[in-house]
């Protein structure tokens, strides 16, 4: 049975009650099957409003029939005609925004699949010296990363060429959806002398395929490619062949 048949008897409620609790699970645990749900019920949806206001067409034509003698079995074959036409029509203007929708949000799915989530290093507790990153690096380990770009900005204001600095505000950037700021911090890690090199350069090209500029992409992820000194140089060759 494909999924649209499946999606048809669970609305319609036609599948037995084992069949439907083992749909409901896959509902929750496959987040692909859910969405492609939520695009039949579009389909169903519009057509059943499509049909709601034929059916208002046609009552206003029942309460004519005492000046115009109408057929029922040609009303009938009329609905029926107007319905499949409007599911017809439906699914032809659905489809290639369905098929868009994919392509547009491949770079999306890639980029959620791959992205390198740095957990952020240890907090020096007491320390006196870097209270400022201390507390951004607290916001950035809760996952409160515009927080985080606070406290990080404030320091790169003095010290603009900090690798340490410009990786977790690139980070911070790219993990609350600005990718063109990643972009911008990200691209100051430039030595290959850095702890941070290779996870910067690897969430740079990451931060391009967001916003689809796959080429830029993929020229980093080449030259990483190329070097087996960090574990992300095997990921970016997988990466690399998805593109």
């Amino acid at each position: 049975m494909n999924d649209i048949t499946y999606f048809d008897d669970y609305y319609h409620k036609r599948l037995s009650p084992e069949e439907n609790s083992i749909f409901e699970e896959k509902l929750v645990s496959d987040s692909e099957l859910k969405r492609e749900y939520d695009i039949f019920l579009s389909f169903v949806s519009g057509i059943n409003l499509f049909e709601k206001e034929r059916l208002k067409e046609l009552f206003k034509e029942k309460r004519d029939e005492s000046r115009f003698k109408i057929n029922p079995y040609v009303k009938a074959k009329s609905f029926k005609t107007f319905y499949f036409a409007a599911a017809a029509s439906l699914i032809i203007l659905l489809i290639p925004g369905y098929f868009l929708y994919q392509k547009l949000n491949s770079n999306q799915k890639i980029y959620n699949e791959y992205v390198y989530q740095d957990g952020g290093i240890p907090v020096l507790m007491g320390a006196t010296n870097n209270v400022d990153f201390n507390k951004g690096m607290i916001e950035y380990k809760d996952q409160k990363f515009e927080k985080a770009i606070v406290y990080f900005n404030q320091l790169l204001s003095t010290n603009p060429n900090n690798d340490t600095l410009n990786y977790y505000a690139g980070n911070s950037y790219l993990y609350s959806d600005n990718s063109e700021a990643a972009i911008s911090s990200l691209s100051k890690v430039n030595s290959k002398q850095s702890a941070f090199y290779y996870p910067a350069k690897y969430n740079l090209a990451l931060a391009y395929i967001k916003i689809k500029e796959t080429d830029k992409a993929k020229a980093i992820l080449e030259d990483l490619s190329k070097s087996n000194e960090h574990f992300l140089c095997e990921k970016a060759k997988k990466l690399l062949e998805e593109l």
